[in-house]
C-alpha cells in the first residue's frame, strides 16, 4: 500500500455506495488473496486510527460542554423559580446520558457503518457530502471524518508539467 495514497482508499470506504467491501473486492481483483487481505486489514486499521483520533477530539469538546453545564446548573440554583433553566439542564444531562449509553451498546460507528447496507450504486445524482450531512446524527464522529476526507485535495500538478512559471 506504499504506492497508494491511503486517503483515496479511505474516501472510497467512506462513500456509502462502496464501503470496505468494494475496496476489498478490488484488492482481490488486482492482488493475490493474502496480499489483498492484508491490505484490507491495514486500510481498516487506518480508518479506525482516524476515527479514534476524531473521537478523542470529540471527548475534549464534551468535557468543555460539561463545564458549561455546571455553569448552567449554578445559574439554575441561584434562580429558584426558573423552570425553563431547569428543563434545559435536564435535557442536556439526558442527551449526554443517552449518548453514553448508545456508545456502550454499539461497538463503534465504523463497524455499524460498514455493516449497514450500501447505497444504490446506480444513482446518477448521488451526493456523498449530502449523504453524510443527512446521516450526521446516526454517525456523528464518522460524518465529521468523512467531511474532512472529502474536502482534502488529493491530486497535485507536478511542477515539470506546468508549461510556464508564475513569477
Amino acid at each position: 500500500m506504499d504506492d497508494i495514497n491511503p486517503l483515496l482508499l479511505i474516501a472510497a470506504v467512506l462513500d456509502p455506495r462502496y464501503k470496505l467491501d468494494y475496496v476489498e473486492y478490488c484488492f482481490g481483483d488486482i492482488y493475490a488473496e493474502d496480499v489483498a487481505g492484508l491490505m484490507t486489514k491495514n486500510l481498516k486499521e487506518i480508518l479506525m486510527s482516524l476515527y479514534d483520533w476524531y473521537k478523542a477530539s470529540e471527548v475534549i469538546l464534551d468535557s468543555n460542554q460539561s463545564s458549561k453545564d455546571k455553569e448552567l446548573e449554578s445559574c439554575v440554583t441561584n434562580e429558584k423559580n426558573s423552570e425553563v433553566d431547569i428543563n434545559l439542564l435536564r435535557i442536556s444531562k439526558f442527551k449526554r446520558k443517552k449518548a453514553a449509553k448508545e456508545s456502550i451498546e454499539i461497538k463503534n460507528e465504523v463497524d455499524r457503518y460498514l455493516l449497514d447496507p450500501c447505497e444504490d450504486i446506480s444513482k446518477k445524482d448521488f451526493d456523498v457530502l449530502n449523504c453524510w450531512r443527512v446521516n450526521g446524527t446516526k454517525y456523528p464522529i464518522l460524518s465529521k471524518l468523512a467531511k474532512d476526507v472529502f474536502a482534502i485535495q488529493v491530486s497535485t500538478v507536478e511542477r515539470f508539467l506546468i508549461p510556464f512559471e508564475v513569477l
